[in-house]
């Protein structure tokens, strides 16, 4: 029964982490976005297509 008891406990906490994750990730979408459009000339690019000179 204990061991039952701790694979419960186990399946449970990477549910909390994972929940966690994703309430940090949308939360901070924002700030994820422009750090991949900071850092990815593509993205830039395609979200400023007026200073690509095309």
């Amino acid at each position: 029964m204990k061991a039952t008891r701790r694979h419960a406990a186990q399946g449970l906490r990477p549910r909390i982490v994972r929940f966690g994750w994703s309430t940090l990730a949308l939360s901070d979408r924002a700030g994820i976005f422009t750090y991949i459009t900071a850092h990815n000339p593509a993205a830039s690019i395609h979200r400023h297509p007026e200073s690509d000179g095309c």
